[in-house]
C-alpha cells in the first residue's frame, strides 16, 4: 500500500539520499528535515511547513511546492527545473547554485530566466 504523509508532523525527519519522487508531502508540517541528494521528482509540499529544511543537492524537478515555507531552508545545488513555487515563502532561504529552467514557476508566478535575481524572494522583510 502507498505511504500516505499528508498533513504529518515530523520534526528533524532524515530523508537524506533518499528516493522519495512523487510523495505526497501535502501539507506536511517538517521542520528542520533533511532531504540532501534526496530524489524528490515529482512528490507533492504544496503548503507544507518546512522552515530550516536542508534540500542541499535534492532533485525536486517538476515537485509542487506552492505555498510552502521554505523560511531558512538550504537549498544549494537543488533541481528545481519544472518546480512549481508559487506562493512559497523563501525568506532567509539558500539558493545558490540552484539549477532551473523556463518552467520552474517562482513565487510571484512568474518563470525563472537566467536574469531573475532571485534576493528577492529569499530578503526578509
Amino acid at each position: 500500500p502507498p505511504i500516505i504523509l499528508v498533513l504529518a508532523r515530523f520534526q528533524h525527519a532524515y530523508f537524506a539520499y533518499s528516493v522519495v519522487a512523487l510523495a505526497p508531502f501535502r501539507k506536511a508540517n517538517l521542520p528542520d528535515a533533511h532531504f540532501r541528494q534526496a530524489n524528490l521528482q515529482s512528490a507533492d509540499f504544496s503548503k507544507a511547513q518546512l522552515p530550516r529544511a536542508n534540500f542541499a543537492r535534492a532533485n525536486l524537478a517538476q515537485s509542487n511546492l506552492q505555498h510552502a515555507d521554505l523560511t531558512e531552508s538550504n537549498l544549494w545545488q537543488a533541481n528545481l527545473c519544472g518546480a512549481n513555487l508559487h506562493h512559497a515563502i523563501l525568506t532567509d532561504a539558500n539558493l545558490t547554485s540552484i539549477v532551473a529552467d523556463q518552467s520552474t514557476v517562482l513565487p510571484d508566478g512568474t518563470h525563472w530566466t537566467p536574469e531573475v535575481d532571485l534576493s528577492i524572494f529569499t530578503r526578509s522583510n
